[in-house]
């Protein structure tokens, strides 16, 4: 029995509604730290940016279940669903925090933000792709629309990828490793998918 023969067995038998639940931790995690003051000098930023970067974690997980099916035969297609979901929701949890806790609702210094700082522009624009995403991502308007149309829709994923790096990217002060390594994995998981779909199956 092979590697992949056991580990494509032991994601037989795991129910993909326990990903919601062990998702959620670092989450529960990261404000329980923020509002006992744990989370260094700025507690409010650093769980801007904790919630940010686990949702962008999972929308990079979201997009590498393809190759690793394609070239490892891992497969984790079973579980595409919540960990698209919960991208959505730590980009929800990282917008909600900077409009609220950070910002708390006070439309002058929002809309200052939005006009002197890029990165929040290509955020809000990110977060918008996400939305029509996470509302059908649901075997009701997968019937509704016809799967035909439901893909089209959900093709906005990496429209919206596209905007979460240049949100992150923009967000650092200086060129740091991370984002820049982010950058260079989403765009080669994008092209992987656009090569296989519209190049080698046509």
């Amino acid at each position: 029995m092979t590697f992949v023969t056991i580990i494509n067995r032991k994601i037989k038998v795991f129910p993909p509604n326990l990903v919601y639940i062990v998702g959620l931790f670092p989450a529960t995690y990261y404000l329980y730290m923020a509002f006992n003051d744990s989370l260094g000098p700025d507690p409010l930023k650093a769980l801007e940016h904790e919630l940010g970067h686990f949702s962008l974690k999972l929308m990079v997980v979201v997009l590498a279940i393809t190759p690793l099916k394609d070239l490892l035969k891992i497969n984790l297609v079973k579980f595409r669903r919540a960990f698209g979901l919960l991208a959505f929701v730590y980009a929800t949890l990282h917008v909600l925090t900077y409009f609220i806790l950070d910002q708390q609702l006070i439309i002058s210094l929002i809309l200052n933000d939005f006009s002197k700082k890029p990165f929040i522009i290509f955020g809000a624009i990110a977060f918008m792709f996400l939305i029509p995403l996470a509302i059908t991502s649901n075997n009701y308007s997968i019937k509704l629309l016809k799967p035909v149309y439901w893909k089209r829709l959900h093709r906005l994923v990496y429209f919206s990828v596209i905007a979460i790096v240049f949100h992150y990217i923009l967000s650092v002060k200086a060129w740091p490793l991370e984002p820049i390594i982010y950058a260079i994995l989403l765009l080669i998981l994008i092209i992987y998918r656009g090569v296989t779909k519209y190049v080698l199956r046509n």
